[in-house]
């Protein structure tokens, strides 16, 4: 039996949803400003304006980073984390079952990569600006559902509040792991280590109901 998706256990609240929904907000803008003043720290630093060959995080340029900010204005945007580098983060409230974003495959490949996500048995590919920026968590806020661009579309699993980060189960999407490894996640229902929905595929249905990668739904018939 899946839990409710807009329900949690008896007792149970959210660390963002006991915050004043004013503080949260103006943390995120906090957030936001602090990558703006970094960005402009780093072009004193090197002597030269933002451009297109100005790296953001060895990934994306800073003039990505702040294109998709404007793309996503009033939706989302893409903010520093405590002790996660980037995240995202929500600019509005978002109801159980809405849709949060699309992603598209930019690349793909037969074998996984630090970066990837798996939409099938042996294909991985690498979601554009936003999608490949949101953070894992073992209590995610956000699940995914196969779309027509080669990977997933985000949806609300619970009430997401303005300024709260937008976080997905990774092993909504792996089947295996290769090298699991510990999840710092900090949730109190995180799993420990990040083995894949072979191991875990129990708890992906159970907490998150249809919200997750088509492929493994096939497997398990």
């Amino acid at each position: 039996v899946c839990w409710k998706l807009n329900a949690w256990p008896e007792g149970y609240r959210s660390k963002a949803s006991m915050i004043p929904a004013t503080t949260r907000a103006a943390m995120m803008r906090g957030r936001c400003a602090m990558l703006s003043g970094a960005r402009y720290a780093y072009a004193a630093k090197q002597s030269t304006l933002p451009n297109e060959s100005t790296p953001a995080d060895g990934e994306f340029t800073l003039s990505e980073i702040d294109g998709c900010n404007r793309t996503y204005r009033g939706i989302l945007q893409i903010c520093e984390t405590e002790g996660k580098g980037r995240g995202l983060f929500a600019s509005r409230r978002f109801a159980p079952d809405n849709l949060v974003m699309t992603a598209r495959a930019v690349s793909k490949s037969d074998t996984r990569s630090s970066h990837s996500v798996q939409t099938d048995c042996d294909t991985h590919v690498i979601m554009d600006l936003p999608a490949t920026l949101i953070n894992h968590s073992c209590d995610a806020n956000v699940g995914i559902r196969d779309n027509d661009l080669g990977a997933y579309d985000f949806f609300a699993l619970t009430d997401i509040v303005e300024g709260e980060e937008l976080v997905w189960d990774y092993n909504a999407s792996e089947w295996e792991i290769s090298t699991p490894f510990q999840c710092a996640c900090g949730s109190p229902r995180c799993r420990g280590r990040l083995r894949g929905f072979k191991h875990d595929g129990e708890h992906i249905r159970d907490a998150y109901g249809p919200f997750y990668a088509s492929y493994l739904k096939k497997n398990e018939q």
